[in-house]
């Protein structure tokens, strides 16, 4: 029974393909009779870059003597390809190939006339075909490679396999030992209510903790320790915090209860030093800064110390066109809480607008008021300020006919720009003196301004208004009067760079960073471990977090009592040095001390410590190293690390890898597959080398 096997590897420009063609009864087709008939075998067809090919043999050759011919046929008619080929003849001992002939790239052309347009083929000695090595049981094999170039085009990529590890769930996992309580050795009481929490989880988190808990002002006995100022909601959420470095989600709360909530996290973050969860806080509090929230984030700013939060706050505050409202909500506390600070002038720019808002204060106004009857009163104008690439002036005028005529003033706006044109309108505002609030008394829809000194009304817009509103006490207290005019002026939409608002960075969490250091500095240990005559130190509730034969050996029922090390057997220090490594931080260490060959051994320790502690995302993160740094020297030794250990995706990788390697012969020289032939199981052996006995060149 013939069995043939077909493979192809896709490249971009060239196809190639490869094809065994074995000969049973071998003697058969080969005749020493003088003048016998000389039979030209062919393998059946075979497909590589679209165009069928077959395997030519002719045991006697095509002349006398000691000679065979071998070659390659194109069967694909009218065709023309451009192809080489490698035929190698099989080692039936071992599977091993050599190559007997290698045709550099030609022309294939289907032609019936001529044969040698179609047809490549080679002379070799017949003692080479017919030697035991490669003639055993009346059976011959070869192997023929075709490659076909073409014009290069691009195929689906199937790439080579891997082992995707998941994202770290320290949270998680630390989560899930809050909501447990397995191993809790403090309690607090907030607000008449209880917390139970781990001292060592505490301490790495937080530097106020790690004083109280463990530095010389620590509270000796078991009571509870009593925590004032706190919300028992706030204090449950900051602990959730603590034991996952993430904002709680707080689904249950209403909009102003969640914003409210996260002020109290800001304050709680300020008394325990937990610089991370201010600035999470302070970046929620920024992204929903408005004008009802606005005041009453900046005075807690301005008392935490938020200076990026305080200069948001002052940016918001700077853009709004909204103040009027700002000043409504939350002022009023600000104005009581917090120092005063003068303003002058602003300018916020909008895509074809430009508005700027001017404040014009009138001091001695009793000077520029006279009561005398057919008294000169004098007209008053600000400084000159910009908007809108053009200067204005606020005008006033006691009196808008130049003497005293009753009951009326006048006020408006200046084109102080000579030769301008421009579209604008205005607001102008009287300002409360004693709440700082605005009140509008003249809005002035757009209209041209068109500076022309013979004709002032161009340039010049007033309106009238009761002089008792101007004069009222509200607004006109220590003779001084103040008011605030916003002008737009109204421009041809153009684009500006962008600034964005302000925002808050929050750090990358560092929950990896701390707990290395938990290990490092030994706070709080309370378990100890011999491994080979080396003892290591470490925190029960961490082991147990991260492995479930730890929990199990140090909090189960068969827990081992007493402090007296404990034991490990059958695993080298460096390995439980850097095991320990992983369980802090979820993290591989760098390993930067070893050399290539010593850092692969250690990953492959490691991936025995993952599997016999429980540690799937080590074990996952081992397998990925290993299938990632897969070669003819370590192949064999992983495949048989990944059987013994059901690492099933490793071990599917190691035989793609060895399906697809063109080393073969150097990976059967290697010591990894001396030790997989020497301690592996037949079937796994078998498994192995049946991958490997027929492969692409």
């Amino acid at each position: 029974m013939q069995n043939s096997k077909t493979t192809s590897t896709w490249n971009s420009g060239m196809e190639q393909g490869t094809h065994v063609f074995h000969i049973r009864g071998y003697s058969h087709h080969r005749s020493t009779a003088a003048g016998a008939e000389k039979k030209i075998l062919l393998s059946s067809r075979f497909t590589v870059g679209g165009h069928k090919w077959s395997i030519l043999f002719h045991p006697n050759g095509f002349n006398s003597g000691d000679e065979t011919a071998a070659g390659l046929v194109l069967g694909t008619k009218h065709a023309k390809v451009r192809a080489s080929y490698d035929l190698r003849l099989v080692d039936q001992s071992t599977g091993l190939l050599v190559s007997v002939h290698k045709e550099a790239p030609r022309d294939f052309h289907f032609n019936d006339k001529h044969p040698a347009s179609f047809i490549s083929r080679f002379m070799e000695k017949r003692s080479l075909f017919e030697s035991p090595t490669y003639l055993r049981d009346d059976c011959l094999t070869m192997e023929c490679t075709v490659t076909v170039f073409k014009e290069p085009w691009k195929s689906e990529t199937k790439p080579f396999p891997k082992i995707e590890v998941p994202q770290s769930d320290m949270a998680g996992q630390y989560a899930k030992l809050l909501e447990e309580k397995m191993g809790v050795d403090v309690t607090f009481s907030v607000g008449g209510q209880e917390f139970t929490a781990h001292k060592v989880v505490l301490a790495t988190r937080s530097p106020v903790f790690k004083a109280q808990l463990y530095g010389p002002l620590r509270e000796a006995g078991a009571a509870p320790i009593t925590i004032e100022d706190i919300q028992p909601a706030v204090f449950r959420e900051l602990l959730h915090f603590i034991y996952t470095d993430s904002l709680p989600p707080l689904n249950y709360l209403k909009a102003d209860a969640h914003t409210d909530m996260i002020r109290h996290l800001l304050v709680a973050a300020d008394l325990y030093g937990m610089e991370r969860l201010s600035l999470m806080c302070q970046s929620y509090l920024c992204e929903n800064l408005s004008v009802q929230t606005v005041a009453t984030t900046f005075a807690l700013a301005d008392q935490h110390q938020c200076d990026m939060l305080k200069d948001a706050c002052l940016e918001f505050i700077t853009c709004s066109t909204a103040m009027d409202a700002v000043k409504r909500r939350g002022y009023k506390n600000l104005r009581r809480t917090c120092p005063p600070d003068n303003s002058k002038t602003m300018s916020t720019w909008n895509s074809g607008v430009e508005q700027g808002t001017h404040v014009f204060h009138i001091r001695g106004y009793s000077h520029h008021r006279s009561t005398a009857a057919g008294a000169r009163m004098k007209s008053i104008l600000s400084s000159t300020f910009p908007v809108g690439g053009h200067q204005w002036a606020v005008f006033f005028r006691p009196d808008p006919d130049g003497v005293n005529s009753g009951d009326e003033i006048a006020a408006g706006l200046v084109l102080a720009t000579k030769h301008a044109k421009v579209r604008a309108s205005y607001d102008l505002r009287l300002v409360d003196q004693s709440t700082g609030l605005l009140v509008s008394v003249h809005k002035e829809a757009p209209r041209e301004f068109h500076f022309n000194e013979k004709h002032p009304r161009s340039f010049i817009s007033r309106f009238m208004e009761k002089r008792s509103l101007f004069e009222s006490p509200t607004y006109l207290q220590d003779d001084c009067l103040t008011m605030e005019c916003t002008v737009t002026v109204i421009k041809e939409p153009w684009k500006t760079e962008t600034k964005p608002f302000p925002k808050i960075e929050v750090p990358q969490s560092d929950m990896t960073g701390q707990y290395t250091k938990l290990l490092e500095e030994k706070v709080g240990v309370d378990v100890t471990f011999s491994v080979g005559g080396e003892e290591f130190t470490a925190h029960k509730v961490v082991l147990a977090t991260h492995s479930p034969v730890f929990k199990a050996q140090l909090y189960g029922p068969l827990k081992e009592a007493g402090a007296a090390p404990i034991t490990i057997e059958d695993m080298q220090p460096d390995v439980f040095k850097e095991l320990l490594h992983c369980i802090y931080t979820d993290s591989l260490p760098p390993l930067d001390y070893l050399n290539a060959d010593d850092r692969t051994d250690m990953i492959r320790h490691l991936l025995v410590a993952a599997d016999r502690y429980g540690m799937e995302r080590l074990s996952l993160m081992c397998q990925s190293i290993l299938c990632e740094n897969l070669s003819v020297q370590t192949v064999a030794t992983t495949f048989a690390l990944a059987d013994q250990h059901q690492c099933d995706m490793l071990k599917d990788a190691c035989l793609e890898f060895i399906t697809c390697s063109t080393a073969m012969n150097a990976v059967k020289r290697s010591q990894g597959y001396k030790n997989l032939k020497r301690t592996c199981p037949p079937d796994v052996i078998e498994e192995f080398e049946k991958a490997s006995k027929f492969r692409k060149a």
